[in-house]
């Protein structure tokens, strides 16, 4: 028999309250647009950026790779960067 209940991960994150909370969703691939918008919200290492879905599906096959590599060395060199 398959179990099909799955367990939900529920993690605390300790979060200075001067700290900006920026989510974005529904990227699909749009590399371009979607570090327009960060520039556009002046985006610093400082923010906490939530990344909450749809990151490449939909995109051109091409710009959805661009746009995961992007997303993992951002991972890599922003610390209060959250996937």
């Amino acid at each position: 028999m398959i179990d099909l209940v799955k367990k939900t991960k529920i993690r605390h994150l300790n979060i200075k309250s001067d700290k900006r909370l920026i989510f974005v969703s529904d990227i699909h691939g749009d590399l371009y647009t979607f570090l327009y918008g960060l520039k556009e919200i002046n985006y610093t290492k400082d923010d906490y950026l939530f990344l909450i879905g749809d990151i490449i599906e939909k995109g051109d096959s091409g710009m959805n790779l661009k746009t995961f590599k992007h997303i993992i060395k951002m991972k890599e060199e922003y610390p209060n960067f959250k996937r």
